[in-house]
Order: C-alpha cells, then sequence, then structure tokens
C-alpha cells in the first residue's frame, strides 16, 4: 500500500523547489498553512505550505530525535536520487502520446510500477521536472508535449547551452586577445592534441567565437549576434573596428587586412570561380584554338590571320595584356592595325560564371595586391588577352583580327 499522504503534518517527509533544485525535508511544526521544516544539513526554515511539491511522504513519528530525523531524510535523499536515475523518462513519454495531455507524477509512476510508494512517485517526479524538454511542470500535474514542440525545444535547448558554453569560454579568451593587440603579452600557444587547454577555448567554442567575430566586423549593424556580442566584450574598450583588431591578434586575418571587400561582398584572391573550373577550362582551351576552328564554329571572316609583330605600351611586368598594335609605313603614311582581346567571343552569358563576374563587377587594384574581375587563367597568358610585346602575333581567341 502506498505510504503517500494528502496532508504535511508533523513527521511528514515533503520536497520543495529551491534555487532550480530540489529540496528534501521533514515537517516539524504546522500551524495555518505554515511549515516548519528541518533540513538533512540539520538547519531549520520555514515554507508556506502552497511551496510543495505535490508528493508528500511517507509520514514518520513526529518524536523523532534530531539525529534520527537527519539520518531519515538523508536516506530517503539517496533512495529519490538513485531511482530517479533509473527512470525510463523517455518511455514515460512516449506511451503518454496520444493518451494524456497533463497528468501527475503518480500517474507516470504507475505505468511502470506496482503500487509505486512516496520514494517512487518522488523520483519519477525529480526526472519529469529535469526533462524539460518534453515536460512542463504545472503543480499538482506535468504537461506533455507533443513531438513538434520536443523537437522545437530540443533546437532551443541546444542554441541556450551553445550560447552559454560561448559566452563561458570566449569571454576570456577576447580578454586575452584585445591584451595581444595591445601587445601587453604575447598570445600563446594552442594546445597539442590531447593537451589541457589552458588559455584557449575549447575547438567548438573557438569555431563559434571566430564566426561571432567574423559576423561583426563585415556587419557591426546585423542583429543576429547583437545579444551575444554586448555579452562577451563587457569589459573591453568601445574601440572602432573592435573585432577586427581581435581577429588579428588571433591570428585569423592579417595585419592591414581589407575588410571592405568583405562588406562588399567580393571575394579577394584567385579562387572564387573554383565552383565554375569546368566553364573556366573550357574557355581557356577555346581561347588556344587555331584560326582554321573559327570556320568550324561559323565565324569565317569575321577574323582575319594577322601575322604582323605586334607591340603593347604595357610595362614588360604586365600580365594581363589585352590590346597592341602594328605600324607599317605604307606609301605616303602609315598603316596601323590594332589588335584587341575579345572575351566575349565566347562567353556563356547568363551563365554560372557569367553571374559571378557580373556580381564582381570590376577588378581593384590595390597597393596589397590586385583582384581581378576575371579569372586568372583566362585574363593572363594570352587566353582572352593579347599577346606580349614583341610576339610574332597574338595567341588566344581575343587578339585574333585586325
Amino acid at each position: 500500500m502506498s505510504d503517500c499522504v494528502r496532508y504535511p503534518a508533523p513527521g511528514c517527509v515533503v520536497e520543495y523547489m529551491e534555487g532550480n533544485a530540489v529540496q528534501i525535508a521533514l515537517v516539524t511544526e504546522e500551524a495555518g498553512g505554515r511549515l516548519r521544516l528541518l533540513l538533512p544539513n540539520r538547519r531549520e526554515t520555514r515554507l508556506n505550505s502552497s511551496r510543495l511539491l505535490p508528493w508528500l511522504g511517507p509520514l514518520h513519528g513526529a518524536d523523532l530525535g534530531r539525529e534520527d530525523a537527519v539520518r531519515l531524510l538523508e536516506a530517503h535523499k539517496k533512495s529519490r536520487e538513485d531511482l530517479a536515475a533509473q527512470v525510463p523518462v523517455m518511455d514515460a513519454w512516449e506511451l503518454a502520446q496520444g493518451e494524456v495531455e497533463i497528468a501527475p507524477a503518480s500517474w507516470f509512476a504507475e505505468l511502470f510500477e506496482s503500487d509505486p510508494g512516496a520514494d517512487h512517485i518522488s523520483a519519477y517526479g525529480r526526472a519529469l521536472l529535469a526533462c524539460k524538454s518534453h515536460f512542463r511542470f504545472q503543480p499538482p500535474d506535468f504537461q506533455v508535449f507533443a513531438a513538434d514542440m520536443v523537437e522545437k525545444r530540443l533546437v532551443e535547448e541546444k542554441a541556450r547551452l551553445e550560447r552559454e558554453s560561448l559566452i563561458a569560454g570566449g569571454a576570456a579568451f577576447l580578454r586575452l586577445l584585445w591584451e595581444v593587440a595591445c601587445r601587453k603579452r604575447e598570445l600563446p600557444q594552442p594546445p597539442r592534441e590531447g593537451a589541457t587547454l589552458g588559455e584557449w577555448p575549447s575547438q567548438e567554442v573557438a569555431d563559434q567565437l571566430a564566426e561571432v567575430l567574423f559576423s561583426r566586423m563585415v556587419d557591426p549593424e546585423s542583429q543576429e549576434y547583437e545579444t551575444i556580442w554586448r555579452t562577451l566584450c563587457k569589459g573591453l574598450p568601445d574601440v572602432p573596428h573592435l573585432p577586427l583588431q581581435l581577429l588579428v591578434a588571433w591570428g585569423k586575418v592579417p595585419a592591414h587586412y581589407n575588410f571592405w571587400l568583405d562588406r562588399a561582398g567580393y571575394a579577394s584572391g584567385d579562387t572564387w570561380w573554383s565552383e565554375c573550373a569546368d566553364e573556366v577550362h573550357a574557355l581557356a582551351a577555346a581561347g588556344r584554338e587555331p584560326l582554321d576552328a573559327f570556320a568550324r564554329r561559323g565565324l569565317e571572316g569575321v577574323f582575319e590571320n594577322c601575322d604582323q609583330p605586334c607591340i603593347s605600351i604595357d610595362s614588360a611586368t604586365t600580365r594581363d595584356v589585352d590590346d597592341a598594335f602594328n605600324v607599317q609605313a605604307e606609301g605616303e603614311g602609315w598603316a596601323v592595325t590594332l589588335m584587341l582581346a575579345c572575351p566575349a567571343l565566347f562567353w556563356n552569358f547568363g551563365g554560372p560564371l557569367d553571374k559571378l563576374v557580373l556580381h564582381r563587377g570590376t577588378s581593384i587594384y590595390l597597393p596589397e595586391g590586385d583582384c581581378h574581375m576575371l579569372p586568372e587563367a583566362l585574363g593572363h597568358g594570352g587566353v582572352l588577352a593579347a599577346g606580349r610585346t614583341g610576339a610574332p602575333r597574338p595567341e588566344g581567341a581575343g587578339a585574333r583580327g585586325g
């Protein structure tokens, strides 16, 4: 027979929530709903009966000595914690699906136990309280969440845990990076695999931290990481381009990094076209076809063979020569032949590469390096560009013609 009781009389074992944790106590006095409780640490407290969790019992003698009462509480506490660890809470949720929307802890205990006692009911109550993604405590019962709600809450819980982990491990590391940026200290070496982390965050936290810093550097007005950024940079000075300085100190970007290209969505370097590599290689191959291939393409008469030597006014270091000329005496005057690159000759307008180039819009020439509008494989080496100074004749599709 169950040892649960309905009313918290003196000698009754009760539980209540304090600091988001279940606390166990023994009632020593009761008067008008006000209880005097003995705790396992031998201290006493007062509590309204309305704050008790809805599983009461068992009821022991009211004349227990303090030491006996403490030993009794410790035994019940250990028993309930051990039982709670064995509760099949996911099975309980599965069984409750389609059966009930709300039920007391005793209902769940009866699914698996025959005539459960107070310790068993408390164990199920503790397990359900801890499983906030699947149950919500609405005293005196537990609400059972539907599957779609559980999925949503699991995603939210994962995001919350990641956020807490990022704040706990990232704030201190940002302060370290600021000291490095101010040249007050050197950046410590990252830990070797299997070694203790020291001042470094875990790899997962480091990846998230880098994502936040890059996002704030590229778009400081973005609201995506606004809240977490304010928390992370507490105690750091409010200086312009703080994320950039921290990334430089971390070694994620070089000194004098041009973040304006990131803000404009303009990819630097020469790897931005890698997804269109097949199209680029086809263009390069087409640009090297012999002149008689133009007849096969229906371009006969459009281009003329030009065997004249050509001259370019570009410097000797120029790699993307796209125009040249030839000057010869002719009668009393001069005959000037212009040779111009024609990148559009084999171009697939509207294709994937065309859309990427359209987004780039232009080449950018900076002291630290150039960023080309076209893939360098097409703009250099005479594929879509004219021949070099002094070449017998221009090479490549774009250079043919007079």
